[in-house]
């Protein structure tokens, strides 16, 4: 006598099996390091994922204080996440990129495969045109983006001397979008619609994508990603810079290639930016249109968003202090201003409480809450036992980390001029003093990176930012709506994001202009 089995009872045996599954691998993986949070081997990775999601901050936090000085691991649904502690940072900056790669940590966190980003894994274009050309010609672009700063300021920001609403995040972005502009691709796309659209609108696809997919298991990853509206907005900004610079970029390739242009030795303003040292100095297979146009969008991803955000919660802390702050800075831009150099020889490197409050606020409201992120393209065994399989991707908690007492003293309270203080200790012309710059890379400033692999463009994003930061603090007031105060960041995943929405307060100082 055959037997029916019921189609009902289907959904809920294969589910049970996954469950079950899912249950055995986390019990497995949690024997190598403990789950980050407290969270139990049989609560479903897809659970983990989500709380993570929603929670990553409070996980963080919690994870860091009960396994400050042992790995720990988040489960995650497109892969496992290892958070080495702060006591092998020495050791992992100093390990070959043969071995544990940070181009490869950073393509696996921003879903490279469906975001256009895979491109760090084949060149170092991206790295070298900044570190080699873009910082070394700080100096020869600070007065060429002064102008661009000038031109972006009055056609964004409000012309009148009474109290205007603004919204931080758009004005910030068009602004930071001009200026950058003008350094990536010169006079001759600076002013162009579709590329600041693309450089502005490129990185919120690419985040929309990554969250979405990081939602889900990596077996479906390449699926779900082509019901994504941003994944096809994002494929849409490449095409869109491909169509909009390639012609100009071959035409720049051949002049070089003829002899009757060399933009490396020029001193020309139009040949002072990137698209135009990479037309001098690509070789090989990536003398290409299509290499260099990739490597601007990669340039304008990794600088718009990460400005424009610095910008606005270093406003925000400003507006948040005692007024005494606000003054403070005002005065020390006059004093460089009217001082034996005036406002030259890079006269932001002098505007140390500036620098001071850049620091700070960077340190009080990151960008994201891990960093130093690595794959492990082979096993390794750290000094202190801390064994890492290969294939392995790893972070620190780096946002944690510029918050413990045990290397920051008070580090719950913002101190605007905590750096100004240890720096007028040592002396401003010290050379130890640089390590407490905004722009430093060091054991105890992560928010750029450490060792050989910090961010190359950080001197360059310093340059914009205090440079944007002059033109608002002389020439505007602002204020907080009646009945608000300064907006909190919200987190999605390991990233903390300022609020598109919120709205400020703004008007023209009468009678002040920056010196510039």
């Amino acid at each position: 006598m055959d037997v029916a089995i019921s189609p009902y009872w289907i959904i809920p045996a294969v589910l049970l099996y996954f469950y079950l599954t899912d249950t055995y691998a986390n019990w497995k993986s949690s024997k190598k390091y403990p789950i980050a949070g407290g969270l139990s081997v049989l609560v479903p990775r897809v659970v983990q994922n989500f709380i993570f999601t929603i929670k990553a901050s409070q996980l963080c936090r919690k994870s860091y204080q009960k396994f400050k000085h042992h790995a720990v691991q988040f489960i995650r649904t497109d892969g496992n996440v290892v958070v080495l502690p702060y006591e092998v940072l020495d050791e992992l900056s100093s390990l070959p990129v043969t071995h544990a790669g940070p181009s490869e940590g950073t393509e696996n966190e921003l879903m490279g495969k469906y975001t256009s980003i895979s491109l760090i894994l084949d060149s170092r274009l991206h790295f070298s045109i900044v570190q080699r050309r873009l910082t070394p010609k700080i100096p020869a672009l600070a007065p060429i983006l002064e102008k661009a700063a000038t031109a972006a300021f009055t056609k964004y920001f409000p012309k009148a001397e009474d109290w205007t609403e603004i919204t931080p995040f758009d004005v910030f972005g068009e602004v930071a979008a001009r200026v950058n502009a003008t350094a990536l691709v010169g006079p001759a796309f600076c002013d162009d619609p579709k590329w600041l659209h693309i450089g502005l609108k490129y990185t919120e696809h690419l985040m929309e994508t990554m969250i979405m997919l990081r939602m889900v298991p990596r077996l479906i990853q390449p699926t779900v990603a082509l019901f994504l509206p941003s994944y096809w907005k994002g494929r849409r900004c490449v095409k869109q810079a491909r169509e909009l610079l390639s012609p100009k970029i071959e035409e720049l390739l051949k002049a070089n290639d003829s002899g009757s242009w060399d933009p490396m030795n020029s001193k020309e303003d139009a040949d002072t930016n990137v698209m135009s040292w990479l037309a001098g100095s690509v070789k090989g297979n990536e003398r290409t249109p299509a290499s260099v146009v990739h490597v601007q969008i990669l340039l304008a991803f990794a600088s718009i968003h990460t400005t424009l955000t610095r910008l606005t919660n270093a406003l925000y802390d400003i507006m948040a202090a005692d007024p005494s702050l606000l003054a403070e800075l005002r005065a020390e831009i006059e004093s460089v201003a009217v001082d034996a150099k005036g406002w030259h020889d890079m006269p932001y490197d002098r505007l140390y409480k500036l620098d001071s409050l850049l620091r700070e606020s960077q340190r009080t409201s990151p960008t994201i809450l891990l960093g130093m992120k690595r794959y492990f393209k082979k096993p390794y065994t750290f000094r202190n036992g801390i064994h890492v399989p290969e294939g392995t991707y790893t972070t620190m908690f780096v946002s944690e980390i510029e918050h413990d007492l045990e290397y920051v003293p008070n580090p719950d309270k913002f101190d605007a001029f905590r750096a100004y203080r240890e720096k007028q200790a040592l002396g401003f012309t010290n050379p130890a003093s640089r390590d407490l710059d905004f722009a430093a890379a060091t054991r105890s400033n992560l928010g750029f990176g450490y060792g050989r692999s910090a961010c190359p463009g950080r001197f360059f994003a310093s340059l914009e930012i205090k440079m944007i930061m002059v033109k608002l603090l002389t020439e505007y007031d602002f204020a907080f709506r009646p009945g608000e105060g300064r907006p909190k960041m919200f987190a999605l995943l390991d990233f903390l994001i300022v609020s598109p929405t919120v709205k400020i307060l703004a008007k023209r100082r009468e009678g002040h202009s920056a010196p510039f």
